[in-house]
């Protein structure tokens, strides 16, 4: 199957019709575009944690020394500057990163519950995307088909076809 430069899944324009079609036919469109809707405003806040913490960290060894330090030094002062008292940094992260495992485990399962409303369907969509046959899909380890899901969901094809309904 095809991977892009990001070792992502790589779904073409047909491919990504027909994962529309399927997650239509299993009544998981509206549930998807909300959890992704979620899943960005997860990531914001993350990203507006980060940044207070990168904030933290020059305010205690100042700009320059901060650009000296290696990736490693980095950790070990954001572990310094999140232990330190009254610091909700850490805390806020631990948060979102707690609510958004929340939301994909949620999102997973009312996905698995739905697939046998649209199985055949989703069967030979992963056969088309992995290029393997559908008995094939059929017969692998469920582990393999969350394996191959999870690969989808993944992908910044899947993720740009769900923002385009938001």
């Amino acid at each position: 199957y095809m991977i892009n430069e990001n070792n992502e899944v790589k779904i073409s324009t047909d491919e990504g019709f027909e994962i529309i079609k399927v997650i239509t036919k299993m009544g998981m469109k509206q549930t998807i575009v909300d959890a992704m809707k979620n899943i960005m405003k997860l990531e914001e806040r993350k990203n507006k944690e980060t940044i207070k913490l990168r904030t933290e960290m020059i305010k205690k060894v100042g700009n320059d020394r901060y650009r000296e330090l290696t990736e490693e030094e980095k950790v070990l002062l954001s572990d310094e500057v999140l232990a330190e008292e009254n610091n909700k940094i850490g805390e806020n992260l631990t948060n979102v990163n707690s609510e958004t495992a929340a939301l994909y485990l949620d999102l997973i399962f009312e996905f698995v519950s739905k697939i046998p409303n649209a199985k055949k369907e989703l069967y030979k969509t992963l056969s088309e995307i992995f290029e393997k046959d559908v008995k094939e899909i059929e017969k692998q380890a469920v582990e393999e088909t969350i394996e191959m899901l999870k690969q989808i969901a993944n992908s910044s094809t899947f993720k740009s076809l769900f923002a385009f309904f938001k």
